[in-house]
């Protein structure tokens, strides 16, 4: 759908050579790695427990940016970065008490071991940070966005597929897409275009 949207507005015509190798990297660890990361996460933490955890990406991004582009923060940024870990740990840890609504309750209960789940969220809110950091350079440019994420997508699909063509039990979707999920992303990807 982004290659489509790229060629009907011409956005292929913006992307040069020396873009395609830092968007596929970009690409191959914020969407492949972090976003497999991050539904593993789902499964085990459930959405509330995984969001918080993802939630960390910003952090990981001000902490990044400040040792690859020596950007600076302010004592505000700092305590600010400081409070959402502490937020994030406290929101997990301690948790909604006392509901008995059973399917908030399924939600929220953690599969397997905690620690598993937790490096999880991280690893995935790490590797979203990192993607949008080696993406950086390239975004300053005169690159189309939706050519860029175009790139970006191509490269997580081709890891995607290479994955599943293992037979790789975690590679199998639990749940096959069907129509109305196809046509929900669609219309999801259109409204994030109108608004980039």
């Amino acid at each position: 759908m982004l290659s489509s949207m790229a060629a009907i507005t011409g956005g292929w015509a913006s992307v040069e050579s020396a873009h395609i190798t830092p968007m596929m990297l970009s690409g191959l660890i914020g969407i492949f790695i972090g976003d497999t990361a991050l539904f593993a996460c789902l499964n085990r933490m459930g959405p509330r427990q995984a969001g918080l955890l993802f939630s960390c990406h910003a952090v990981f991004s001000a902490v990044l940016g400040y040792f690859l582009f020596s950007e600076t923060m302010s004592p505000i940024e700092l305590l600010g970065s400081a409070l959402v870990f502490s937020g994030v740990a406290t929101a997990i840890f301690f948790g909604r008490r006392g509901s008995n609504n059973s399917k908030t309750n399924e939600l929220e209960t953690i599969k397997g071991n905690v620690w598993f789940g937790v490096g999880l969220g991280i690893t995935a809110a790490l590797c979203q940070a990192l993607g949008g950091i080696i993406a950086k350079p390239v975004m300053q440019t005169s690159i189309d966005p939706v050519a860029a994420s175009a790139i970006r997508m191509i490269t997580a699909f081709v890891a995607h597929s290479l994955f599943l063509f293992t037979g790789a039990k975690h590679a199998k979707s639990l749940n096959p897409i069907n129509w109305s999920i196809f046509g929900i992303t669609a219309l999801n990807g259109f409204l994030a275009m109108q608004s980039v």
